[in-house]
């Protein structure tokens, strides 16, 4: 296992076997079942974590995929810290689920991709992913029933969660399996699409990946929660910006104008539509079950979490539970709960640290963190199997983006 402390000197790597290795445990992350029959099966959760974190072990001990020893170091720290917490904690139920996504944080949080690209075949897999995960998302919308009886049969997560989400509303969480971490990857891929869109020059690639983007943003909206309004309204007030302040001047006019029109058109269609996901708002938002009353009200779930860390802010459960203990909904029931505040803070700097030293761009980084930050208010996606090894893709992929004009042009991009 080859473990740097310093930027690469060999230029991208050569072996096109790293890439194929990143790309694969975040597909096969995504694709691997977790209920059999609906019957929610946890051990299939765990074992494809342990598969996919195995496979880059393996890669890393080959030396095809590198680490940063500094990174490697907090990650070790964290783990210390959390089993110290286990040895402190007053509860004795020792839950041995719960280290395999820690020791898989860890492990990716300390990966050194700087110079790791996908080459043209790749980056090609990749949208051709987002493809079906679109295609899949508007089949449950318009209600295919094939694809809900497999997504019910197979990608089951949070028990009697399916109902909720896909009868009742048509959601298209897909494998995701709840609203919270569907709602971060597709914002997170319309503003990657975008940014690819932005950097090539042909206009057929530039239409596909506006299309992609804009595919994305409109799920947001369909997934009817809080995290789908709030990101859905942050990307309306960001390709606003992008296009009437960065346009020109005509450009603007032109737009501000045709929304004008359009309103004074569809008056009568637009209050409707306003109206009715005004009042799906304010449902969600005062719902005590699924909305922000059930991560931040102390009459919540979550309950039994807060006062345990508001009573112990130092002293974490580890991978310990019993009490009225709830875990997962944010970094208080999570990060928090299980390490303390201490290990909290070596949560952060270990997603800080994955960022900064591994994002050419030091606004994306800071951009990647901010929103692991309001990421960590819904869902701790470092945590969550489902996203967890998406972080190096997105990273590799936005790294592609600073650094290339035509992302989609070149004919091998990792040389």
């Amino acid at each position: 296992m080859k473990v740097h402390n310093s930027p690469m000197k060999d230029g991208n790597y050569k072996s096109s076997a790293a890439g194929f290795i990143v790309i694969f445990v975040a597909f096969f992350s995504l694709f691997w079942p977790t209920s059999i029959g609906a019957v929610i099966m946890p051990h299939l959760t765990l074992s494809g974590n342990v598969l996919c974190l195995a496979l880059l072990i393996f890669a890393a001990v080959l030396g095809w995929i590198r680490l940063n020893a500094i990174l490697f170091v907090i990650s070790l720290a964290l783990m210390i810290v959390l089993f110290l917490m286990t040895f402190l904690s007053p509860y004795k139920d020792i839950t041995f689920g719960a280290i395999a996504p820690y020791m898989t944080m860890a492990f990716v949080a300390s990966l050194n991709i700087k110079t790791l690209r996908f080459s043209r075949g790749q980056l090609l897999f990749v949208a051709w992913t987002c493809v079906a995960l679109c295609a899949l998302c508007w089949s449950v919308i318009f209600g295919a029933q094939a694809v809900i009886d497999i997504q019910e049969s197979y990608y089951q997560i949070v028990p009697d969660l399916f109902d909720y989400m896909v009868t009742w509303a048509n959601k298209p969480v897909l494998m995701f399996a709840t609203h919270s971490v569907a709602g971060f990857a597709y914002f997170i891929f319309s503003l990657v699409f975008y940014a690819y869109g932005q950097k090539t020059t042909s206009f057929f690639r530039k239409m596909v990946l506006y299309f992609l983007s804009f595919n994305f943003f409109i799920l947001l909206a369909f997934l009817i929660s809080n995290t789908g309004f709030l990101l859905f309204a942050v990307l309306i007030a960001y390709y606003l910006y992008r296009f009437v302040f960065c346009k020109g001047v005509i450009p603007s006019f032109i737009f501000v104008m045709l929304v004008f029109g359009l309103v004074a058109a569809y008056i009568e269609e637009i209050s409707f539509v306003l109206g009715f996901a005004a009042d799906a708002t304010a449902e969600v938002m005062s719902s005590k079950h699924n909305g922000i009353l059930s991560r931040f009200t102390l009459g919540s779930r979550l309950a039994g979490s807060y006062e345990y860390v508001f009573n112990s802010p130092v002293i974490g459960v580890g991978f310990t539970d019993g009490g009225k203990l709830a875990f997962g909904d944010n970094m208080l029931s999570e990060y928090v709960l299980r390490g303390g505040a201490f290990g909290y803070v070596l949560v952060l700097f270990l997603v800080f640290g994955f960022f900064y030293t591994n994002m050419k761009s030091v606004a994306a980084a800071l951009f990647m963190f901010s929103f692991v930050l309001l990421s960590d208010l819904g869902y701790p996606l470092w945590v969550a199997f489902r996203f967890v090894f998406l972080f190096p893709v997105l990273v590799i992929l936005l790294n592609h983006v600073a650094e290339s004009k035509q992302p989609l042009k070149s004919k091998n991009l990792d040389e």
